[in-house]
């Protein structure tokens, strides 16, 4: 049985609760879970994670999202190279996924289609909330510390959207 799991990143003051999906020695990848509702992926560095645990919490939360069948939503099988920040990024490119991109201080830096990725930047095509899209934004790779895909909200304005 996959288990839910507790991870505390110190410097945010912040508690996140998932599945691992994948991970590397850098980056995990998790299915992210709020509320016994499973809502999307994040992509993480390991090197901010001071706590990762499962405990009596998760694991009764664990076993209610396995009777419930959340476990199901997830795709298991997401095939990210999680090596780097820009392999990440293409990855998500070629899958057609909407992003929502955070720093370090957990402040949106750019959400939407991802245009184009090389070693230093990302340029996203942001979606304005009204069913179009906003002129293209370039993020330096350097500025991002948490992906965000697949959440309700990204997949609902990537489809609504044009």
């Amino acid at each position: 049985m996959r288990e839910l799991e507790k991870f505390e990143r110190a410097e945010l003051d912040d508690e996140l609760f998932g599945y691992t999906v994948a991970e590397s020695s850098e980056y995990l990848l998790m299915a992210s879970e709020c509320d016994l509702i499973i809502d999307g992926y994040k992509i993480i560095p390991k090197q901010e994670i001071n706590l990762r645990q499962k405990d009596e919490e998760t694991r009764f939360s664990s076993k209610i999202l396995e009777i419930e069948e959340a476990l199901e939503e997830i795709n298991w099988d997401l095939a990210l190279i999680l090596t780097s920040m820009e392999s990440a990024l293409t990855g998500l490119q070629q899958l057609n996924e909407y992003v929502l991109l955070e720093d370090e201080e957990q402040v949106l830096i750019g959400f939407g289609q991802i245009i184009e990725v090389n070693e230093s930047q990302i340029t996203l095509r942001p979606f304005d909330g009204a069913g179009g899209f906003e002129e293209p934004e370039v993020i330096e790779l350097e500025e991002i510390l948490t992906i965000s895909f697949g959440t309700r909200y990204l997949r609902l304005n990537a489809k609504y959207s044009n």
